[in-house]
């Protein structure tokens, strides 16, 4: 072969290379505008603005409006003002009256997708309520709550194929590509139950572990969960419950390997409740009752915060 040949095969292999790299670089940034984020609009904030794909959203009082988020636009009132939903920043699906809805931000179409089964005993005083929880793929899981059942089950609905596929027990607390945590614990306050880490493999969810059999949250800094598994194990009338007056932090890795203890605490007396809050890679805020501290993971010193 030729120089020149030899040159020229190089400049083409080079080129075919750089535009490779320039499809999978794109490919990978279509798939991050695209990704699906959860919102409970109750939880964010008044006032505040949230950005998903080219769209932001803004709570005021008990709506939600939405813009685009380069436009001069006023922001406009939105149809799932009051309603948890999941959006790319294109799409809208969201749980209205037991019928799952998909909303089309650019184009102001709303379709009905789905009407979410009732559960069997559903309290005439307190009817069934569903909210999508997390959107993975082509499945969106919603969670439905039945105060007649005294139960949360979480069906997934198929995009593609238009049906509901499975269901489970249980309420998606937090979620990280494959990887889901269930709260168990069907809840008319705050009481701390059974959490299980599980694993999306293709319809259904795989049982990795079970974290804790008396939490009431998990939290992800990075891909660790940190939780507090609460100890106080009190009797009742017949049953066992957990009390919230002591526990201990742990963290471990989002498949749930290296669970590590960071720390125990405990309100004094036994009377009263603990919290964990404000969790980073290094400290949480500790509360006790209406004291506040800053936990330090590494030395273990506690440094009590301003009331």
């Amino acid at each position: 072969m030729k120089k020149r040949d030899k040159k020229g095969l190089l400049m083409i292999i080079v080129a075919l290379l750089v535009i490779a790299l320039f499809i999978g670089s794109d490919k990978e940034v279509y798939a991050k505008k695209n990704a699906f984020k959860s919102f409970t609009w109750q939880e964010v904030e008044n006032g505040k603005i949230v950005k998903a794909g080219a769209y932001s959203f803004k709570r005021v009082g008990s709506y939600t409006y939405f813009k685009k988020t380069k436009s001069a636009d006023a922001f406009k009132l939105a149809p799932f003002s009051i309603i948890d939903c999941s959006t790319n920043g294109k799409i809208v699906y969201y749980v209205d009256n037991m019928v799952l809805k998909k909303y089309v931000l650019s184009s102001g179409k709303l379709s009905s997708l789905k009407k979410i089964p009732k559960s069997s005993k559903e309290a005439p005083h307190e009817p069934d309520k569903s909210y999508v929880s997390y959107i993975r793929g082509n499945n969106i899981y919603i969670t439905r709550s039945s105060w007649g059942e005294w139960t949360n089950r979480t069906f997934i609905y198929n995009i593609k194929t238009k049906k509901l596929t499975k269901s489970f027990a249980g309420t998606i607390i937090l979620a990280k590509g494959k990887y889901v945590v269930l709260d168990m614990l069907f809840k008319s306050g705050v009481t701390p139950g059974s959490m299980l880490l599980c694993k999306i493999s293709g319809s259904t969810l795989k049982k990795v572990k079970k974290l804790t059999s008396a939490g009431l949250g998990v939290d992800l800094v990075g891909n660790k969960l940190y939780y507090l598994e609460y100890t106080d194990k009190k009797k009742g009338d017949g049953y066992t419950y957990y009390g919230m007056s002591a526990g201990t932090l742990y963290r471990c890795n989002l498949n749930g390997s290296k669970k590590k203890k960071l720390g125990s605490f405990k309100v004094s007396g036994n009377i009263g409740q603990l919290f964990v809050s404000d969790i980073t890679s290094k400290n949480c805020t500790v509360t006790l009752n209406s004291d506040r501290y800053r936990y330090n993971y590494k030395t273990k010193k506690m440094t009590k915060l301003a009331k």
